[in-house]
């Protein structure tokens, strides 16, 4: 890879485009005269690998290529559990460490912060929580591709805040990369997803917001007269309660 780059470089491409390309892209369907390059792996366990030195090799489109579920398959144990996990797709790169609940996720994108940042954070929470519930209770309290610092249950976000070291050394000192982090306590978004899974049950909207909203909502439809023979009925059937426990005092005392 070294040496396909150094070949690109003399190309004009800038020192590890062409490498962060080819890792984002699949160079098996590569050939070498279309691409001047192509890498085929025999049953053997070797491998042959040809390069057209006087030929640019093409970049990928990766316009539309953010992480996908697919993609952090690898890194699966590291992201559910302890540990550092870090892998660059297309324009993205993401690392993820930290130990126990508290971790600390951030997501750069070449240039400018777009979709395919977001749908890269959608596909890490999911593989860390190990449910699309966390997708859902996300996007509620986080919009599609906002991008704003905020703060809610289990998550603290920052859009291009001062680099930490680790920061520095994937992302680099300059402005390639616009980045997000995501500092998050994973006991307090299970918490919250287990609350919002409580009130898809009651009434099958999975939204705690809308579950709210309906519920006022249908209290506020309920015609006056309704509400005062509801209070009536209410207030009979106390009276008619405390009656009966005076009358077994009343009783109980003539026994006695």
């Amino acid at each position: 890879m070294i040496l396909v780059d150094c070949i690109g470089q003399l190309h004009g491409y800038a020192e590890g485009e062409l490498i962060e390309n080819l890792n984002s892209v699949d160079i098996t369907n590569y050939t070498i005269e279309k691409q001047g390059l192509e890498i085929k792996q025999f049953e053997n366990g070797r491998g042959q690998i040809k390069i057209n030195i006087a030929k640019k090799i093409p970049l990928a489109d990766v316009s539309n290529t953010y992480i996908t579920i697919s993609d952090l398959e690898e890194l699966k144990q590291y992201l559910v559990g302890d540990g550092m996990a870090q892998k660059s797709v297309g324009n993205i790169i993401f690392n993820k460490n930290g130990y126990g609940e508290n971790v600390v996720v951030f997501v750069g994108e070449k240039n400018n912060l777009t979709q395919n940042t977001y749908r890269s954070i959608l596909s890490i929470l999911q593989v860390m929580f190990q449910t699309e519930k966390v997708v859902d209770y996300f996007e509620r309290n986080y919009p599609n591709a906002s991008f704003n610092n905020k703060q809610f249950g289990g998550f603290k976000i920052e859009v291009n805040p001062e680099k930490s070291s680790i920061e520095q050394n994937v992302l680099g000192n300059d402005n390639t990369y616009q980045f997000i982090r995501l500092t998050i306590d994973k006991s307090l978004v299970n918490n919250a997803i287990q609350n919002g899974a409580t009130n898809e049950n009651n009434n099958n909207s999975g939204k705690i917001d809308t579950y709210k909203k309906d519920t006022s909502q249908s209290s506020n439809r309920l015609p006056k007269t309704g509400n005062n023979i509801i209070m009536c009925l209410s207030i009979g059937v106390s009276i008619i309660a405390v009656l009966i426990i005076i009358i077994k005092i009343y009783q109980y005392r003539e026994v006695k």
